[in-house]
């Protein structure tokens, strides 16, 4: 799995956790997840090719308490981040929070997440990811190096046992993986085409219910007579990118055609 942390989302993460030192301090990473994964199928660790952390959110430093070997967020935090979440993921469907960010600034080279992150963020977030189509959670831990910092990656495996995914790199904000993580939402023209069709579904009798999946992709489930019959998914680059269509049979069984 190739992990990368845009330049800008470092240097707010360097800049926040030096802010604070020597005392741990957190942040809201937001990432996207490359898959080979089909659209509706879970995100496995296996199936993740590349975790691509592209946006920095900072929790206000009002709402934060930091000491030497623990940072926590005040409650009321809670409302503040979600805005900041639902303001950017808006801009930017492809970017989730798949994970948590802290800082354990005793460690040189190394670390290993405490049985304080292992149960009071990596195992919650597993259970909220699941429920998003994603079958993990990854939890980024900064340490200091000689230089600054190292972020040092880890993941729960499908056992729940963690799993030292390695150090992730630092890569320009024009990398395409940054690019393709900040895909803008569905243009105009993308939006116009699936009113079009929609509609031309439920002048026939058939319903058309809508959902966003994790990865910025949207899911249409065309119903008649109460039964699904087809299943499309359309990426937020479409038409730039394909939509993918799955006809389903009376057995209940899809098979893809030509969209």
């Amino acid at each position: 799995m190739r992990i990368i942390i845009a330049q800008s989302a470092w240097d707010e993460m360097a800049a926040e956790l030096d802010r604070v030192a020597p005392a741990e301090g957190v942040l809201l990473p937001l990432v996207a997840l490359r898959s080979t994964a089909l659209p509706a199928a879970p995100r496995t660790l296996a199936t993740i090719e590349a975790l691509v952390i592209a946006g920095m959110l900072r929790v206000p430093a009002a709402l934060q308490t930091n000491a030497a070997i623990a940072v926590r967020v005040l409650p009321s935090a809670d409302a503040t981040m979600q805005r900041e979440v639902e303001r950017v993921t808006a801009q930017h469907p492809r970017l989730r929070v798949a994970a948590y960010l802290h800082s354990h600034p005793f460690a040189f080279g190394r670390t290993w997440p405490s049985a304080g992150d292992y149960d009071g963020h990596m195992l919650p977030l597993a259970a909220q990811n699941e429920r998003a189509g994603v079958a993990t959670s990854f939890s980024l831990i900064a340490c200091r190096e000689r230089d600054g910092w190292a972020l040092q990656t880890f993941a729960l495996d499908g056992g729940r046992r963690v799993v030292d995914l390695g150090f992730a790199q630092k890569t320009p904000d024009g990398d395409p993986l940054v690019r393709w993580a900040l895909q803008p939402p569905l243009s105009r023209p993308a939006r116009a085409i699936l009113r079009q069709l929609c509609r031309r579904h439920q002048r026939a009798g058939r319903e058309v219910r809508s959902t966003e999946l994790f990865d910025g992709v949207r899911r249409y489930v065309v119903r008649e007579g109460g039964a699904p019959r087809e299943v499309l998914f359309v990426p937020c680059d479409f038409p730039a990118a394909p939509a993918r269509r799955f006809a389903i049979d009376a057995n209940g069984l899809a098979k893809e055609e030509a969209s």
